[in-house]
Order: C-alpha cells, then sequence, then structure tokens
C-alpha cells in the first residue's frame, strides 16, 4: 500500500469516528470518557460539596468537559463528539509525532553543545536558539497561539523571572521567552528529553524532603541557600554585562498549578537573595479544553487537547522589573506578597489562601468519589447479571 493509500485509509478512519460520535451510537460516549448523566452529576456534586478552598483547583468554567474531564455541563452534543472522536484519529498522533520529534531534536542539539562539539557560541547562543524555536513550535503543534505583551523594559536586567502557574504549557511559553533555568523537582531530571534539555538550561533540582551539598548546574539540591546563590550568580553577571547571553532563573512562586482564575500565594524563595525580580503574567484564552488540567489525569488532558480543532490563545503580559526596598530584603515575605499584588492587578485574576495542601485534600475528594463511582457501576452489573441468570 502506498503513501495516498495510507492517507487514504487514515481519512476514512476519521471520518468513521466522526459519523459515529455524531450518530450517538453505543460506546462513542465511553470512547471518550465522559460518564453517564447521573454519574457526572454525582462527580460534579463532589466538586462543589469540597468547600472554597478547593475553588483554585476546580476546572476553569471556560473549560467545555468538567470536573475531572468527565463532566460536562451539559452533555456533549453529538456534533462535538463526532469532531473530537475525529480529532482523536488525524490528529493525536501528529501531534505527538511533531511534539516527540522537536524535544528529541532540541535534545540532541543540547548533547552536542555539552560536547563541545558547537564551540563556544554553543551553549550560549544555538542551544537557547533551539529551546525557543523548538517551544514556539510544540504550543503551535497543540493549538496555541502566542501573543505577548511587554509593559516594562525587556533590556532591563532581572536574574529571576516570576510566573503565575496554570499548566504544563507553561515550561514552553517560559522556555520561548527567555530559555531560563528553572526551579523544578528532583524528579525532572531523569524525565527523557526534558531533563536533558532543563539541564543543559542550567536548572535547579530541588529535594523536597532534604538539602544536598552537591553543587554546580544540573545537580539536585535543596530549596535553601543553593538557589539563593543560583540567582546571586545571574543577577552578578547580568549587572556586570548587560548585554551578555545571561539567562534568568525561572521560578513558579505558587509552588503548584491552579485553575487559571486565581493567584495563590507566592512562596518565598525566589525573593530571598532579595535581587530585581520581572513578574510575568500567563493567561489562556478560548479553546475548548481548558489549559489547567487540575483533577484529571495527564495523558487524559493532552489526549482531550490533541484531540480538540479549537485554537488557544496564550496572552502572555511581561511586567517591568520590581526592586525590592530595604524592608524587603529584610523580609523576603512582604517582597513575594508586592510581586503577587502586581501579577493580579495585571488581569482579572481572584486571590485565595489555598496551597498545595487544600489541592491535594481536593484531588482526594474527586478521587474517592470516582472509585465510588466505578464501585456503584460494578454493583449495580452485578444485579443485572443475577436477574438474567435468574431469568
Amino acid at each position: 500500500m502506498g503513501a495516498a493509500g495510507a492517507l487514504g485509509l487514515w481519512a476514512l478512519g476519521g471520518a468513521g469516528a466522526a459519523a459515529w460520535g455524531w450518530a450517538g451510537l453505543p460506546g462513542a460516549r465511553g470512547a471518550l470518557g465522559e460518564l453517564p448523566p447521573g454519574e457526572a452529576a454525582a462527580l460534579r456534586a463532589a466538586c462543589a460539596g469540597a468547600g472554597p478552598t478547593a475553588a483554585p483547583f476546580r476546572r476553569a468554567a471556560s473549560c467545555r468537559f468538567g470536573p475531572a474531564g468527565r463532566a460536562p455541563a451539559p452533555p456533549l452534543r453529538p456534533a462535538e463528539r463526532g469532531w473530537l472522536l475525529f480529532g482523536a484519529v488525524v490528529l493525536v498522533l501528529p501531534r505527538i509525532v511533531a511534539t516527540f520529534s522537536l524535544l528529541a531534536l532540541h535534545t540532541l542539539v543540547c548533547v552536542l553543545c555539552g560536547w563541545g562539539l558547537l564551540g563556544r557560541w554553543g551553549p550560549s547562543t544555538v542551544a537557547p536558539a533551539s529551546g525557543s524555536l523548538a517551544s514556539l513550535l510544540i504550543l503551535w503543534a497543540c493549538g496555541m497561539r502566542l501573543a505577548v505583551e511587554r509593559r516594562g523594559d525587556a533590556r532591563e536586567p532581572a536574574a529571576v523571572v516570576v510566573s503565575n502557574h496554570t499548566s504544563y504549557l507553561d515550561i514552553f511559553v517560559l522556555t520561548h521567552l527567555y530559555f531560563p533555568g528553572f526551579v523544578s523537582k528532583a524528579a525532572v531530571a531523569d524525565v527523557p528529553l526534558i531533563g536533558t534539555s532543563a539541564k543543559a538550561m542550567g536548572s535547579v533540582f530541588v529535594e523536597r524532603t532534604a538539602d544536598t551539598k552537591r553543587a554546580g548546574a544540573g545537580q539536585k539540591h535543596g530549596q535553601g541557600s543553593v538557589l539563593q546563590e543560583r540567582i546571586r550568580e545571574v543577577d552578578g553577571l547580568m549587572r556586570a554585562d548587560p548585554a551578555g547571553p545571561h539567562k534568568p532563573v525561572a521560578v513558579f512562586a505558587e509552588g503548584t498549578t491552579s485553575n487559571g482564575e486565581y493567584v495563590l500565594p507566592f512562596k518565598r524563595g525566589a525573593f530571598l537573595a532579595g535581587v530585581p525580580v520581572r513578574p510575568l503574567v500567563v493567561i489562556y484564552e478560548g479553546g475548548q479544553v481548558a489549559a489547567a488540567w487540575e483533577s484529571m489525569s495527564a495523558l487524559r488532558h493532552i489526549f482531550l487537547l490533541f484531540s480538540s480543532f479549537s485554537r488557544c490563545t496564550i496572552r502572555v503580559i511581561e511586567l517591568p522589573v520590581i526592586q525590592p526596598t530595604s524592608e524587603e530584603r529584610a523580609d523576603p515575605a512582604l517582597f513575594a506578597e508586592r510581586v503577587r499584588q502586581a501579577v493580579a492587578a495585571a488581569w482579572d485574576f481572584k486571590f485565595s489562601p489555598s496551597t498545595l495542601k487544600e489541592k491535594r485534600e481536593y484531588e482526594k475528594v474527586m478521587k474517592g468519589e470516582m472509585r465510588a463511582i466505578k464501585q456503584r457501576r460494578k454493583a449495580r452489573d452485578g444485579r443485572g447479571g443475577k436477574a438474567g441468570k435468574a431469568a
């Protein structure tokens, strides 16, 4: 079979999947993970009953798929199911191939730079350019359009970029703009492709439980003095050579993701060094699937995102650099709160005192309700089987 025949079968498969969804044939709802109306209502009730502290972690109101991405209200229309099933056949595989190919190519560039095969310009110029372009193309492949608004002087040096955190896509946004060193969990260092790139960016991998004494870029550390030293080192380089190829450290100061409608309390880690900070605001507008992946698995979120034909605009607002006062250097919590206020004021964000602790409690409620739904379904199927045998 030639390429034309394969493409024909591929298109035919997509058309068949679309017809399956449009016709509302049995199994179409289950193929997308959509719960039946009664179970979906129970899941939405559990979500609403989790209390006000769970508000930043519920699915955004703009998301069509509801809690856990499985309880849309109202239920998906046949046309919506048809388009999603069509996209699942014709879009998901090309988007996965494109994403991993771009990550693999960028990883290869980083490896060659690490071996010194691209000369002295490799780490400072080639790798950042490769990472920036690859990130932009990955966002485009995911159906994202980037719109950047700069309200400050982009040439003003800032060793730290502090951003709100909504989605794993935020990482590609910041990589495209700055190619920064991220502050990441230690486990990220061992993730294929992503870990190699993160090391090339000079990221700091923090241990959640204990500090280590290992130093140097790409090593695993605690969140204390090592991060401060890295930030102060970058700040010194930027001040000595403002036009140099020095990359900032990027910190998601909330310490976790939210649904994009709230700003959570900022942790102090990015502000302990007492150096200027560049606040960044990332907003996701439009799209059938909200970029936040609260209360659903990453695989399910990627599947829905890659299956959708709808486009999303990522609006990025780069705020002016904020200089800490003497009082804020003495008390980093004051500096963190001022930057948080600036981020919230730049967009229509709501404040929430919730943290990772409340997020885990909410996820526990949602997982518990999903287990209860499965148990009720199993009991119902069991009763149905016994009634059939009796008949």
